[in-house]
């Protein structure tokens, strides 16, 4: 079963994701949960959370 338009390849392990995010996401419990985020840019925090448990997560960007 997929995980939503964010469903992605990516590894949090990647050296372009923020290991200092990283740490900080992995300490909340995404389990199952749906997330936002606002102002998410290219979204890479966003598909962090979905990486490490998130079922769906929405970002919105305002150009």
């Amino acid at each position: 079963m997929g995980r939503g338009p964010c469903s992605s390849s990516f590894t949090t392990d990647s050296p372009i994701f923020n290991q200092d995010v990283i740490a900080e996401l992995k300490s909340l419990d995404l389990q199952g949960k749906t997330i936002a985020q606002f102002a998410c840019n290219n979204g890479r925090e966003l598909l962090s959370a979905v990486q490490l448990g998130a079922a769906y997560g929405v970002g919105f960007y305002i150009a």
